[in-house]
């Protein structure tokens, strides 16, 4: 996924490790320190404690996220937001900060998802470009991985 965003963007990579996602448990700090540990290798990151990406936006102006479209569709759940209405107006904050998303597809129980596959908020749409099944498909879960490292 990293080869394929520098490659579009022609810019660099910094990878964002949020330590209080929206709708996960926090990091502990075994899990933190097991994080960073893979970034030794002279990738640049950042901790956070931003869990919605409208709080992201604010961090980090002018940025391109690399995203799954499992991550899109938290995005645009309207549990995490006041209202429909709250929604679209956070959402707003991806033109006003200039925030771009790389959309890779994946894999959510039997269905393959895409960007194509989800509808987005006519204000933003422009904001996000995706890389189809042909590109890209690693049906490998980050939660996955965790588990059987522990």
């Amino acid at each position: 996924m990293s080869e394929l965003a520098e490659k579009k963007t022609g810019l660099g990579l910094a990878y964002e490790i949020c330590i209080q996602n929206a709708d996960k448990p926090p990091l502990s700090y075994h899990e933190i320190e097991k994080t960073l540990n893979q970034f030794n290798h002279g990738h640049e990151w950042v901790l956070t404690k931003a869990g919605k990406f409208t709080d992201k936006a604010e961090l980090f102006p002018n940025s391109v996220f690399i995203i799954g479209a499992d991550t899109l569709t938290r995005i645009l759940d309207e549990k995490f937001y006041l209202n429909r209405q709250d929604m679209l107006n956070q959402l707003d904050l991806f033109n006003s900060h200039n925030i771009n998303f790389l959309v890779f597809g994946r894999k959510i129980r039997d269905s393959f998802i895409s960007l194509e596959s989800v509808s987005i908020p006519e204000h933003i749409a422009k904001r996000f470009s995706g890389f189809g099944e042909e590109i890209f498909r690693d049906d490998i879960s980050s939660t996955l991985i965790r588990k059987e490292e522990s």
